[in-house]
C-alpha cells in the first residue's frame, strides 16, 4: 500500500501538466481569436502546436523543482530519497509517453530533443531519437551529436537482479554511431564513435563497445564483454565475456569465433 503514493503523485502530475498547459494555451487562443473564421483556423492550429511545447515545457520545469537528481550506484527498493528520485523519473518522462498525442508529436523533431533534454538527457541536436523508441532514466544518457537511435530501440539504465536492490548505471553513446531498430542497450554500456549496433541485437550491461565497430543483426552480447576498436560483428553471433575479441578482427557464429580480420 505504501507504494500507492506514486500513483498518487501520478494522478496529480498528469492534473497539473494539462491544467497549465491547457490555460496558457487556452488564453493565448482567446487573445488570437478574430472574426474572421478563416484566421480563425490558423489560430486553431497555432495553438495545437504550441500546447504541445507548453506541455514538454511544464513537465520538464516539475521534473526539476521535484525530482532528486538519480544516483549512480546501488539502493534498497522502498520509500527512500533515491527509490522516489527513480519512481518521480518514471512519472514525468510517463506522463509524456501514455499521453493521446505522444505518437504524433514524435514526428516533430525539435519537440522529442527538447522532451528529452528537459528530462535531463544530453542530447546532441543533430542526433535523432526515432520513433517507438523506449528511454528509461534519460538522465543517465549521453548521446553523441550525429547518431541515431533506431526504431524501437530500448535504453534502459536500470535493473533490479533480486527485487530489493535497485540499480542503476549510465549509458553512453559516441558520437556519429547508430543504435539499430528494436535493439536494446542495457545499464553500464559504453558504445564509441562512427559504431554501429544492428537491429534487434541485445546488448547486456557493463559492455564497453569501442570506436569503429560493427555489429550485426540479432546478435548476444554478454555482460561485461568489451570490444576494442575497429571490430566486426556478424549477424546472429553470441559475443562471451570470454572471447579474447583484438582490435582488427572478425566473428561470427554462436559462440562466436574469430573468422578473419578486416583488410
Amino acid at each position: 500500500m505504501k507504494f500507492l503514493i506514486f500513483d498518487i503523485l501520478y494522478a496529480l502530475f498528469s492534473f497539473l501538466t494539462y491544467f497549465i498547459s491547457g490555460s496558457l494555451t487556452y488564453l493565448l487562443g482567446a487573445r488570437l481569436w478574430t472574426e474572421n473564421a478563416y484566421l480563425n483556423i490558423s489560430v486553431l492550429l497555432l495553438c495545437i502546436f504550441c500546447f504541445l511545447y507548453i506541455f514538454v515545457l511544464v513537465l520538464g520545469i516539475l521534473k526539476n523543482i521535484f525530482q532528486p537528481k538519480l544516483i549512480v550506484g546501488d539502493f534498497p527498493i522502498g520509500m527512500n530519497k533515491d527509490y522516489i528520485a527513480w519512481a518521480l523519473n518514471s512519472i514525468f518522462c510517463g506522463i509524456f509517453q501514455t499521453a493521446p498525442f505522444y505518437s504524433s508529436s514524435r514526428l516533430l523533431f525539435s519537440l522529442s530533443w527538447l522532451f528529452h533534454r528537459l528530462m535531463g538527457m544530453k542530447l546532441g541536436f543533430s542526433s535523432l531519437v526515432g520513433l517507438k523508441t523506449t528511454i528509461r532514466q534519460p538522465e543517465l544518457i549521453e548521446v553523441g551529436s550525429g547518431s541515431i537511435l533506431g526504431l524501437g530501440c530500448i535504453l534502459s539504465c536500470h535493473f533490479t537482479a533480486n527485487g530489493k536492490i535497485h540499480t542503476q548505471l549510465p549509458i553512453k553513446i559516441g558520437n556519429k554511431s547508430i543504435i539499430g531498430g528494436y535493439s536494446a542497450i542495457a545499464p553500464g554500456t559504453t558504445v564509441g564513435d562512427n559504431s554501429v549496433v544492428g537491429a534487434e541485437t541485445r546488448v547486456f550491461p557493463n559492455c564497453d563497445i569501442g570506436n569503429n565497430v560493427q555489429i550485426g543483426a540479432l546478435c548476444h552480447i554478454d555482460q561485461g564483454v568489451k570490444i576494442p576498436d575497429n571490430v566486426k560483428i556478424k549477424s546472429y553471433s553470441r559475443i562471451r565475456k570470454t572471447d579474447e575479441i583484438k582490435s582488427g578482427e572478425i566473428w561470427q557464429g554462436n559462440p562466436a569465433q574469430k573468422i578473419g580480420e578486416i583488410s
